[in-house]
Order: structure tokens, then sequence, then C-alpha cells
């Protein structure tokens, strides 16, 4: 079957060094940093810049058997858990409707208020 552009490809050397289609979702362990003209770069050096406005946190971080918590404006996570959303700005909030991504991972309960979505990302038009 067609995935967007052409095939999807299992097995061979087009599946392991081909870009098979876009991903529109977000999810970040913070080394995007490392690409800043990405999107995705982009995105979390807003996100970052905005700190402690807008959180980004590593909560899945064990050493040692022992569960760790970062929170703070460095990342990257190093985990297989990509970072979560603990608190967004509406200057965050506006940086994620501004983005081409249309969906995000991983928020924390009360990161986003209702009110931020109905007006930020809901909007036809965000200034």
């Amino acid at each position: 079957p067609n995935f967007g552009s052409g095939s999807l490809w299992l097995a061979g050397a087009k599946a392991s060094n081909t870009f098979q289609g876009g991903c529109r979702t977000f999810a970040s362990w913070g080394n995007d940093q490392s690409a800043p003209g990405s999107a995705e770069g982009k995105l979390l050096q807003e996100l970052v810049q905005d700190w402690p406005h807008s959180k980004l946190i590593c909560t899945g971080l064990f050493f040692q058997n022992n569960h760790l918590v970062k929170e703070s404006n460095s990342l990257p996570c190093n985990d297989t858990h990509p970072a979560e959303f603990a608190a967004l700005s509406d200057q965050g909030v506006l940086a994620l409707r501004r983005s081409p991504f249309l969906f995000a991972r991983k928020f924390q309960r009360l990161a986003m208020s209702p009110q931020q979505f109905r007006s930020i990302i809901m909007s036809s038009m965000a200034s």
C-alpha cells in the first residue's frame, strides 16, 4: 500500500536508509538542540528559552536502581522516555501552536490549562 509519497519498506537498504514519511508528533529527549535548524530544534529552543514558565522535565530516569527526576532548562534526557511537558506559559503554548507539529507528547495533567487550549491551540489564527 502507498503511505504518503510512496511504498512502505519493511526490509532491505531502503527500510533502514530512507525517511519514509513525516511524523507530525513532537516528542523530545532534548538532543534536538544539536539540530537547531530543524523544526524540533526550533521548538525546543523556544521552550527552553521560556524556562521556568514552560518546563520540560525528564521523569523516567533511573540510576543504580534509584528513580531520579531532572527538572531544569538543561536537557537531554538519558532514558528511553521523552521529556514531559510539566508547565506551559501562554508563550510556550503559542510556540506549539505555531510549530508544524499536529501532535505533541507527553503532558503532565496540568501542564496546559483548558483556557490555553481553547484560546490558543483551537484558535483559527495564532498571533
